[in-house]
């Protein structure tokens, strides 16, 4: 699931096997239960000054690279190695995200 999430921030939503993504009803759910709590909408709560809901402000930020999945930030830090870089963090309690 997390590659459906990284297509579908990065603009291009691709066939995941037989079937056709869905921005709104695939990756918007995990966006809003994994990352929005911390970056999103809530200047509040908003971590890093980062919004991944604006998804050119999450380019602007350098989190994501239309493109160039490598380049993406956000998907470095989806699978990093470091548990103190790797997103959700463990204290959020939201449960990593996982392939499927």
């Amino acid at each position: 699931m997390a590659a459906v999430v990284v297509a579908g921030l990065l603009g291009s939503l691709p066939a995941v096997g037989d079937d056709k993504v869905d921005f709104n009803q695939q990756v918007m759910p995990i966006l809003s239960d994994k990352c929005f709590h911390c970056h999103g909408p809530d200047k509040g709560h908003r971590e890093a000054d980062l919004r991944l809901d604006v998804r050119e402000a999450a380019i602007e930020a350098g989190a994501i690279v239309p493109g160039n999945v490598e380049k993406s930030e956000f998907l470095v830090r989806l699978f990093h190695d470091d548990p103190d870089e790797l997103m959700p963090p463990a204290e959020a309690k939201l449960g990593a995200l996982t392939a499927k």
